[in-house]
């Protein structure tokens, strides 16, 4: 779980560095009942949720390798998105 969580904000920090155009990031993580939250949000500009498919389609995997590496551990992966309004990531893991 900490390697994925260290690989997730990683790669959720090179997204923003790459295509958000934001001013401000603040990466968070925090331990609740069990359960491991690591939260990434930017004031970038955003995506629709079609651009991710489109993305995805053009070879950009990371976020759903991501994603199918949460779920293989009980995970889940959460992107909120919109054009405009910044993105945040959330990805949480079972953890001790």
């Amino acid at each position: 779980a900490e390697l994925l969580l260290f690989r997730a904000a990683g790669e959720a920090i090179r997204n923003v560095q790459r295509h958000a155009d934001a001013r401000h990031v603040s990466v968070q993580v925090s331990r609740d009942e069990g359960r491991v939250r690591l939260t990434v949000v930017d004031d970038g500009t955003g995506f629709a949720p079609d651009e991710r498919e489109r993305r995805r389609a053009e070879g950009h995997v990371g976020l759903s390798l991501l994603e199918e590496l949460a779920a293989s551990v009980g995970g889940t992966l959460d992107l909120r998105s919109a054009p405009g309004d910044g993105t945040t990531f959330t990805l949480e893991v079972p953890g001790s």
